[in-house]
């Protein structure tokens, strides 16, 4: 009870103090304090000696027992809806630290935006739930067939699963966020069941038809590169081959920058990139608890301006700028498959990467951009 009521007096503390640089001070000193006594404690064979001793096992459980609290704690206080003791693993405790901490750093970030009037508050909070998927044994094609068992609940009722077993996953998410795929025209397909398809219907720059079939291959069968014919022929032109002098381009602030978020503004953009002979292309990509992963968007850059698509909202019309992308005589860089997007007449990005490793990207930004990198 006097633990509680002092986590609960502590965490009170932090909303009435208002001096903030002195609490930050504390802060910095008593967390460099818990990570010098953190070091100091045994690992490995010197921690398997220590636990035979009775005391040094009652004392660590009940220093265990004491941080538990104190991290439930700040759970509760910011609304986090779950429970350390809960994570059987030392794995899934830490995992939960490290969510806990990006949805507190997120609060905080929001909040700041709010005092200096970048951002309204934000009227309803993120409603957080677990999504938990039990894993079957799985043997032969594992990358073939895998069907998972998945359930979803509100953290206030977390399901028992044995989270020791490799076989568990379980995540945190948010509940009444939108998810960008709930606007996705295409059906998205998460299984391993079927080969990976192209899904163009049209084929600008083509030396052969459209055809997309089976073919068998080392992996087993799997759907024809819709422009291998293309891709067989392509030679890059002799000017392409030889040592130009770079042309600088525009400093930043004088490069327009055009946003792309609707169909029309789209084919005025492939009207305009047919125009050079070369651009530039990024993309703003992750796979991180996806399938196939998501983009969220592409930038394009010519000679004259910049160009930065929105892919959640164009991505059934991006298949458009296959114009633009499979025309040879036209150099680009980069772009990714699940955008219907295919490429013909693309720069090596390894001798790119060489140069950059060779002359820093900070020295690169700075000569380039007239941007100095943190």
């Amino acid at each position: 009870m006097s633990n509680a009521n002092t986590n609960k007096d502590t965490l009170n503390g932090i909303e009435e103090n208002v001096d903030l640089d002195s609490f930050t001070k504390e802060g910095f000193k008593s967390l460099t304090g818990g990570i010098r006594h953190s070091n100091a404690l045994p690992v490995d064979t010197d921690w398997n000696f220590y636990k035979l001793n009775e005391s040094f096992n009652k004392i660590t459980g009940n220093e265990g027992e004491r941080l538990s609290k104190l991290i439930n704690s700040i759970l509760r206080k910011y609304d986090i809806d779950d429970n350390v003791n809960s994570r059987k693993s030392i794995k899934d405790k830490i995992e939960l630290i490290v969510e806990a901490n990006d949805s507190i750093l997120e609060k905080i970030s929001d909040n700041i935006d709010e005092i200096n009037g970048i951002k309204k508050k934000n009227l309803q909070p993120v409603q957080f739930q677990t999504v938990t998927a039990e894993l079957p044994t799985i043997s032969g094609s594992w990358n073939r067939i895998n069907r998972a068992t998945f359930s979803v609940t509100s953290l206030g009722n977390l399901p028992k699963v044995n989270l020791n077993s490799t076989k568990s996953i379980h995540l945190l998410t948010g509940k009444n966020i939108i998810r960008p795929q709930t606007f996705f025209k295409d059906k998205i397909d998460n299984s391993n069941l079927y080969p990976w398809q192209p899904r163009i219907t049209e084929k600008p720059n083509s030396i052969r038809p459209l055809a997309i079939f089976l073919e068998p291959t080392e992996f087993g069968e799997e759907f024809c590169h819709p422009y291998q014919t293309e891709l067989d022929q392509f030679e890059p032109p002799s000017h392409q081959l030889q040592h130009v002098t770079p042309t600088k381009p525009k400093p930043v602030s004088e490069t327009p920058l055009h946003m792309i978020e609707t169909s029309e503004r789209l084919d005025e953009l492939v009207k305009e990139l047919l125009k050079y002979p070369i651009i530039a292309v990024d993309l703003e990509h992750h796979s991180y608890r996806t399938f196939l992963g998501i983009t969220c968007l592409m930038q394009i850059s010519t000679i004259e301006a910049d160009y930065i698509i929105d892919t959640l909202v164009l991505r059934d019309k991006l298949y458009l700028l296959n114009e633009v992308f499979t025309k040879p005589s036209i150099i680009k860089e980069n772009v990714i498959r699940v955008l219907c997007i295919i490429i013909i007449n693309a720069t090596p990005m390894c001798q790119a990467i060489k140069q950059i490793l060779e002359r820093r990207t900070r020295n690169i930004l700075e000569e380039r951009m007239e941007k100095l990198a943190d």
